[in-house]
């Protein structure tokens, strides 16, 4: 059985076909198959698509509620600065004052209490012989100085 060219192109040519009708069938079956989760993709998203703007809305609500938040709290520390300011200032006034009039009066006391003393000590006696006047003046402090 001799085959001629012709014969043997003819085979050749067949088993070319099939191999190509057998890879096609497998393209054609590959492609079925991604074409029908390329669908159901599709469906997931546009399932997912309603759920997804309502976040997004909701989000967007936050943040702008977030956003009047931060500016009314910035408003706030700014008036709570300006208030603490003020108030440290009336506090250190205050405290000066009142420093000013306890140390006078403070002084005033003791300078009376040694000459009272000063005078008692002197009625009674005790070797003091240094005049009243003089003994207050040496032991008084000297509340001008400052």
């Amino acid at each position: 059985m001799t085959f001629t060219l012709l014969e043997l192109v003819a085979v050749l040519a067949t088993i070319g076909l099939a191999v190509a009708v057998v890879f096609f069938v497998h393209f054609a079956k590959q492609l079925t198959r991604t074409a029908a989760e390329l669908e159901n993709t599709a469906r997931r998203v546009s399932e997912l698509i309603p759920a997804a703007q309502r976040v997004l809305g909701s989000a967007e609500s936050e943040l702008e509620e977030l956003r009047i938040l931060t500016h009314k709290t910035s408003q706030v520390a700014g008036h709570v600065h300006a208030v603490t300011g003020e108030a440290s200032a009336a506090t250190v006034n205050l405290l000066r004052g009142l420093e000013g009039r306890f140390t006078n009066r403070y002084g005033a006391l003791v300078a009376g209490a040694r000459a009272g003393l000063a005078v008692i000590k002197g009625a009674r006696g005790n070797g003091s012989d240094r005049d009243p006047v003089e003994a207050h003046d040496s032991w008084a402090p000297n509340v001008d100085e400052r």
